[in-house]
């Protein structure tokens, strides 16, 4: 179907006393666009005041008997035309902006002005072209026409100006990617964007699966595979990360087998085929689905879940040795839990603390020993790593630290995985610094509901994605 040649209507919203660049928009689309439809909210701006009014009142009245123009009314006109009606006060509305109305638009009646709803407007107009002033108006596109097919059954027609099934422009889309990439959530973006909270996950959507569509996933060499909780309960996502690349490549339901094979899925087997290796936690089932999915990748236990096994038992001895000592009378242990998790202690804990290693605790000598394995991986190869972990087992299992004891066998278990470090100094560093974008994006949603809009939001975000629409050179500027 051949629209060049048909006219097209350019529809303009929210001028609020935008006066000159309604006059710049008109002179710009003229060539093409035979008829101009204001969509209303003529006044009403930060800081205005008499003056601005009594210049849109005048222009108002000359636009009103240009014959190529429709003019529509909004919430912020309908304050005026309607004084006595409590329910049409809108903000920005004074008294004395109201006599400047009265003077200058004495004689136009409210019936001047079109009262239409958007599907009723888009049924009568051509081709609509929208031109928001302020670059975040949303003009919705007439209902396209269809042609019924006897192989294909009823076909939409493409338009240049929008995607296929979309219900806004190109240009629109485009600017709604960024602003709600730049707000801290769904809510703020749509009140922004004057769009319902549907609206706004719709486009969120599309530009995730836009993105999907264009990403590469050449040169992955590493990949990350960790588990992020996900609404109320033990309700868990898996979450497979590009570690150079510093994004995420997927998000799938779940933590067990099915989830892990989901996550491999996301690349291509040809690109499967060439990872080097994969960093995870000791569970054994990311390990069993990359021996099958990646058998080529090396596996390496991520030291960060180490440092969180040996931190458990440093907390698990002294919660013990606290309850006796607290049966005794003595408080030594008592508000000391986080002194123990520290990394770096701060400088007013750090006498006190000092005071605490001088008894003879088990606590104590649980966080001297979690303290000697971060050497293990300041190792200089894995020869020096065997040794190193033989010494430091053989000392955690001469000592009654039970806690301790216990992680210790775990590690040596897993010691082959731990080894490969030293050939693939990779971590899961990645995946653990987006835990507090996420974490952000759960709060702001006030946790989810649906697990394909949380994927979707962590896709967004944290996904690196190309999620642009391609505008065509007519839409942009």
């Amino acid at each position: 179907m051949n629209t060049t040649s048909r006219p097209s209507t350019l529809v303009i919203g929210d001028v609020h006393h935008r006066i000159d660049a309604s006059r710049h928009l008109i002179a710009k689309y003229s060539a093409r666009c035979q008829r101009t439809v204001f969509l209303g909210d003529y006044f009403d701006a930060f800081g205005d005041g008499p003056r601005e009014m009594r210049a849109s009142c005048q222009w108002l009245r000359r636009s009103l008997k240009v014959p190529t123009r429709t003019h529509l009314l909004g919430n912020h006109d309908l304050a005026y035309f309607l004084t006595q009606h409590p329910q049409a006060w809108c903000p920005g509305w004074t008294p004395k902006k109201q006599q400047v109305f009265d003077e200058e638009v004495a004689g136009i009646g409210i019936g001047s002005f079109r009262i239409a709803t958007a599907h009723e407007l888009a049924s009568k107009l051509p081709l609509i072209e929208e031109a928001g002033l302020t670059e975040s108006f949303c003009s919705r596109v007439r209902q396209l026409p269809r042609c019924r097919c006897p192989e294909h059954g009823v076909k939409t027609v493409r338009v240049p100006w929008a995607e296929k099934d979309s219900r806004f422009t190109l240009h629109f889309e485009a600017l709604a990617v960024e602003m709600i990439g730049a707000c801290r959530s769904l809510i703020q973006a749509a009140d922004l964007l004057q769009l319902d909270w549907d609206g706004v996950q719709r486009i969120v959507d599309r530009a995730v699966a836009r993105g999907l569509l264009r990403r590469s996933t050449e040169g992955v060499r590493y990949v990350g595979l960790d588990e992020k909780s996900f609404g109320r309960g033990q309700r868990y996502v898996s979450i497979a990360t590009d570690i150079k690349g510093a994004r995420v490549l997927e998000v799938v339901p779940g933590n067990d087998q099915a989830a892990g094979e989901s996550l491999w899925r996301a690349l291509p087997p040809e690109q499967r085929s060439k990872v080097e290796a994969a960093a995870m936690d000791m569970s054994a089932g990311f390990a069993a689905v990359t021996r099958a999915q990646a058998p080529q990748a090396a596996i390496v236990h991520d030291k960060f879940h180490v440092a969180k096994l040996l931190n458990d038992a440093v907390d698990q001895t002294r919660r013990a040795e606290h309850q006796q000592l607290h049966a005794e009378g003595d408080d030594t242990l008592k508000n000391t839990h986080y002194l123990w998790l520290h990394g770096q202690l701060p400088e007013a804990k750090q006498a006190s603390f000092a005071e605490l290693l001088e008894i003879n605790l088990k606590t104590a000598r649980a966080w001297a020993y979690k303290e000697q394995f971060v050497e293990f991986w300041g190792q200089a190869d894995a020869a020096q790593g065997f040794d190193f972990f033989t010494q430091w087992k053989r000392s955690v299992m001469r000592s009654r630290l039970t806690k301790v004891k216990t992680v210790a066998k775990t590690l040596h278990q897993h010691l082959t995985n731990l080894l490969t470090y030293f050939m693939h100094p990779i971590t899961n560093a990645v995946s653990e610094g987006f835990n507090s974008r996420i974490q952000a994006i759960k709060a702001d949603a006030r946790d989810f509901r649906r697990f394909f809009n949380y994927r979707s939001r962590i896709l967004f975000h944290c996904g690196k994605l190309n999620m642009l629409p391609v505008l065509p050179e007519s839409a942009s500027h």
